[in-house]
């Protein structure tokens, strides 16, 4: 009778292991994701606590930046784009910085914190905020510690890299080819 019991309990916790396999195994929205898709309308929350989407920024360009608290390359690419805000000002180039979801369970500063210690003056200028766990998972599926979209003001994604610090030629050049 034992035996049969902890049989039961093993196809139990088999079964529970396939059901979250399949649940978040799954692939995500982000497959879709490409240049020259329309990029997902998944909401985020403003420092304020406002919920908001991007469709909110329909009509603008957008850089949607998301970002870990706690890491040394979001630190560098947060500077940078502060750096280079008057850039993105005279392209009309919404720069949009959000937390990724609960900092991906690490701790860090608050996103306020973050973008008013690294881009200084410039963060007045950078719209911040938290993403939700839909918008972390579609837009960052495999957990990079930074990453970035540039968004036509039509909603179709024109530019996908990481590190700005890195990579700000490139995605200067998209934004001058949009």
């Amino acid at each position: 009778m034992k035996k049969m019991h902890y049989i039961w309990i093993t196809l139990a916790i088999l079964a529970a292991i396939f059901i979250l396999i399949q649940f978040f195994g799954r692939p995500s929205n982000a497959s879709s994701i490409s240049i020259g898709s329309g990029a997902p309308d998944i909401g985020f929350y403003l420092l304020n606590g406002t919920h908001t989407d991007l469709s909110a920024y329909s009509g603008k360009e957008v850089l949607l930046y998301i970002v870990t608290t706690w890491c040394s390359t979001c630190a560098e690419g947060t500077q940078t784009l502060g750096k280079n805000i008057a850039f993105f000002n005279s392209r009309n180039v919404s720069v949009l910085e959000v937390e990724a979801y609960r900092d991906f369970g690490y701790a860090g500063p608050t996103i306020n914190q973050f973008v008013n210690t690294y881009a200084g003056q410039s963060s007045r200028y950078i719209t911040q905020g938290y993403s939700g766990y839909n918008l972390t998972k579609t837009y960052d599926p495999k957990g990079y510690l930074d990453i970035y979209y540039l968004i036509s003001p039509s909603g179709k994604i024109l530019y996908v890299n990481g590190e700005p610090s890195a990579t700000l030629n490139q995605l200067e050049a998209a934004i001058n080819e949009a």
